[in-house]
């Protein structure tokens, strides 16, 4: 029973911290009347969802890097493997996010202008072989090959660029 309440009780506080945030965002767009068209709610949700998965990256890259000495009730290593048991599937999430709204939706670029940093964050982090070494790289290569190969359809020249690079510095070598 306790459980339960507990449960509830947290679902409730969550429920009301949407709820202000949602309030936050709409009061933000009505005093702010003199936005250009491009600033609606969706223009505003979509950079939310880009700063926030660049947080969960960056976070992600420093704790995949750099662990430190870990602490007492969690070693290094396991931090430095729990972060990429958590970057790898993020960054999939972000690649297939790209994909879908600019090759299957059609969004216009300037849908996509707070999305492409946080997939060329991504994709470069797995360009370099010093945070993303071989024997890393070569575990996850079968993952992330689809996601990858999706990317050549993109309009975006960066991206396309990468995505190239990847193909041919780390994916061919991995192929072998």
């Amino acid at each position: 029973m306790d459980y339960l309440a507990a449960t509830s009780s947290n679902t409730k506080k969550k429920k009301k911290i949407h709820i202000l945030y949602f309030i936050f965002v709409s009061c933000y767009v009505n005093k702010n009347k003199d936005f250009p068209p491009e600033h609606t709610i969706a223009a505003l949700l979509y950079r939310m969802e880009s700063d926030a998965a660049m947080c969960r990256l960056t976070v992600l890259f420093q704790f995949k890097i750099n662990a430190g000495q870990g602490s007492k009730l969690i070693k290094a290593k396991d931090i430095k493997q729990l972060a990429e048991y958590r970057l790898i599937p993020l960054g999939i999430q972000l690649m297939q996010l790209l994909y879908v709204r600019e090759c299957d939706q059609k969004r216009p670029q300037n849908d996509l202008r707070y999305l492409l940093p946080v997939v060329i964050s991504f994709l470069e982090f797995l360009l370099n072989k010093e945070r993303f070494n071989d024997k890393e790289f070569q575990s996850k290569v079968n993952a992330l090959f689809p996601y990858v190969a999706k990317l050549v359809q993109c309009q975006n020249q960066e991206i396309r660029s990468l995505v190239s690079s990847l193909l041919q510095k780390r994916i061919k070598q991995s192929l072998k």
